[in-house]
């Protein structure tokens, strides 16, 4: 297994603009990761930015391991459907033009919505992307994201509908628990459900802000109380050989550079331990 981080992690400091696409880069080259998650997000000239990419991962010796966008297919007109296949297919695009061959989608979010006709729309969007995907061979790796879908059930039966081998998912381990999920599920067995089909894995962890009622909040890698290490194994065990991508969201007791480096540590101990003979 290797290891990765996303953007998202230092979300703050490009909102603030202190740090850009390619400072990211040489931080996780700092750090000592394999691997970056680009996302569509945090762009400051897409233009120039899409061109330099490809050589400032060969001069810090990284590799992108996924292209990640941002889609909602919950929506309710043609035309916001039409809008949101068209933002993944530009997403795929993007992906060809900076050199990775799996892209990132979302379902949608819950937000409330009754979940049998909302469920239909991720699967219209889907079936709409999925000629275009399969003829460029770039793989949408659908997330457990913003509740739609949120369970490994939900993401198993989408998968399996379509039976395309460009449609895998983005295992992300702490979204199981998380406080926006309409039905909390445990993150190792969901991990066994979703095995076969996963691409990519990330990794965040969580823990109670005041006591066991209270909500949850974002934390250092194995400070909390995320499975990380059980969830691995179970990955390991199935010769998962993909990224571990460190999807790092803050905490109230450190600055995310300094989060960042403590989580990555700890998921590099975790790796090395599982494997030893």
């Amino acid at each position: 297994m290797k290891t990765s981080v996303t953007m998202v992690s230092v979300g703050r400091y490009f909102e603030e603009n202190k740090i850009d696409i390619e400072g990211f880069i040489r931080f996780c080259r700092d750090i000592e990761v394999d691997g970056v998650d680009l996302c569509e997000y945090y762009w400051k000239d897409k233009k120039a930015e899409t061109k330099r990419i490809p050589l400032w991962l060969k001069e810090n010796n990284l590799a992108l391991s996924v292209f990640a966008i941002g889609n909602e297919f919950t929506v309710t007109t043609a035309m916001e459907m039409k809008k949101q296949v068209d933002y993944v297919k530009h997403g795929i695009d993007t992906a060809l033009r900076i050199g990775v061959d799996k892209v990132r989608i979302f379902g949608g979010y819950h937000y409330g919505k009754p979940r049998g006709g909302y469920m239909d729309k991720v699967e219209e969007g889907i079936e709409k992307c999925l000629p275009y995907t399969e003829k460029n061979q770039v793989t949408l790796a659908l997330e457990n994201h913003g509740d739609m879908p949120g369970t490994s059930k939900e993401i198993l039966e989408i998968i399996e509908k379509f039976k395309s081998p460009y449609l895998k998912c983005t295992l992300d381990i702490g979204n199981f628990i998380y406080d926006n999920m309409a039905e909390k599920e445990d993150p190792i067995s969901a991990t066994k459900n979703l095995v076969d089909y996963t691409i990519h894995c990330h990794v965040k962890d969580f823990r109670y802000s005041e006591n066991k009622n209270s909500k949850l909040e974002s934390c250092v890698i194995g400070e909390g109380i995320v499975p990380v290490k059980d969830c691995l194994k179970v990955l390991k065990d199935y010769n998962y050989k993909g990224y571990i991508s460190l999807e790092f969201e803050g905490s109230k007791t450190v600055d995310d550079l300094v989060g960042i480096k403590r989580s990555i540590q700890h998921i590099k101990k975790i790796i090395k331990r599982l494997s030893k003979p």
